[in-house]
């Protein structure tokens, strides 16, 4: 009878000193950013979507203007509309003057100015207006927050379309020990506005011995229920696995990293992989209180793979209409006022982010390395 015992994987402390190592993901082709003018239509399909992320408390009375005539009302009626002009004449009006009507529209016109997952885009932002556009800290316009579940840490998703979804994730205190090793089921990216993150990919070994360190399961996605509501989502066991570390990078406020979605393939099989593939699966932990703004794009026709507890069931369902895990308006606007202070003093000095490209390093792993600060240190390792 094979016995497993239990192994949660914990990224040290170590690793946010200066021990990158690795390649770091990219992406096959980068999305088309610069953008002159958006038709009124496609805006206001925006500025629907975005009304539909706000606190579902309070989104109502904003997705009934955003449906109506709000865009017309704050930007005029126009068959399209220039962003960077846009953008201006919001930034130009005044804080105190300025209504949340405005806000959510500035909110809207700023997803279109820039894109996540293209790093030229984001190297030619500057990261403290980037993050002022959103106007997350206005308390009547609270994107929908909620406990992540497994991962410690608080998402609030602040646009989402059939394609993208934007979250502003924010990790408390004690996430050193944090997720279980993933991939995600479209490309993604982060850009760090506080504190710091690490992330590492990892190689699995499929095996049922008794060396195995984590269920493998594969992520069947349930479909929405009404705008933008997933119900559930349905993990399903496909046998254990052991994992390698290949890479291990450490980001801080204004740098910015890509992960790239798993190409079509039959399972988990390394072998089919070709180099840039191998860096999907990853996991990440980060210093106290540190904020991120994560992107991702979907993919209809991709399974996704996650790891969990060796000794997990069959089937792992979880949900997301439970209310204890939607913050209220109030619990949401306290954590947000308190992050934006905190936010805006760490970006005074960071100009423009780093980017995957000025970042690349291409190290090989050292071996002798990851034995020193991975495996023989207990508090660090397995």
């Amino acid at each position: 009878m094979i016995i497993f015992i239990m192994k949660r994987h914990i990224i040290g402390k170590n690793f946010f000193e200066d021990v990158d190592f690795g390649l770091e993901g990219t992406l096959p082709t980068f999305p088309n950013w610069e953008l002159e003018t958006i038709s009124r239509e496609d805006l206001k399909v925006i500025l629907i979507n975005a009304s539909y992320s706000i606190n579902p408390e309070i989104n109502k009375k904003w997705i009934e203007s955003a449906e109506s005539n709000l865009l017309e009302a704050v930007l005029g009626e126009k068959d399209e509309y220039n962003i960077k002009g846009s953008l201006m004449f919001l930034r130009n009006i005044a804080e105190k003057d300025k209504t949340s009507e405005q806000r959510l529209v500035q909110r809207a016109v700023s997803i279109k100015s820039y894109d996540l997952l293209n790093p030229v885009s984001i190297a030619k932002q500057d990261l403290k207006t980037l993050y002022l556009d959103l106007c997350l800290d206005d308390p009547e316009l609270l994107p929908e927050g909620r406990d992540a579940g497994a991962v410690n840490k608080i998402a609030f998703r602040f646009y989402q379309d059939d394609e993208r979804r934007y979250k502003f994730h924010i990790y408390p205190p004690n996430t050193l020990a944090d997720e279980y090793p993933h991939e995600h089921y479209g490309d993604s990216a982060s850009v760090i506005l506080k504190g710091a993150l690490v992330n590492q990919h990892f190689s699995l070994n499929k095996t049922d011995d008794n060396t195995a360190e984590f269920g493998l399961y594969v992520l069947k996605k349930a479909p929405f229920e009404g705008k933008n509501q997933r119900v559930e989502k349905k993990l399903y066991r496909e046998g254990n696995v052991n994992l390698d570390l290949i890479t291990s990078h450490c980001y801080r406020a204004g740098d910015h990293y890509l992960l790239p979605a798993p190409a079509s393939r039959d399972g988990i099989s390394s072998d089919k992989l070709i180099e840039n593939d191998k860096l999907t699966f990853h996991q990440v932990a980060t210093e106290p209180n540190t904020v991120t703004i994560f992107a991702q794009r979907f993919s209809k026709d991709i399974t996704s793979y996650t790891t969990d507890d060796i000794s997990g069931p069959e089937i792992i369902t979880k949900e997301y209409t439970k209310p204890k895990r939607i913050m209220t308006p109030e619990e949401a606007g306290q954590m947000m006022k308190f992050f934006h202070r905190k936010i805006l003093e760490e970006l005074e000095g960071v100009e423009k982010p780093s980017t995957i490209i000025d970042r690349s390093k291409g190290k090989p792993v050292n071996d002798i390395l990851i034995e020193r600060l991975y495996i023989k240190d207990k508090e660090l390792g397995f």
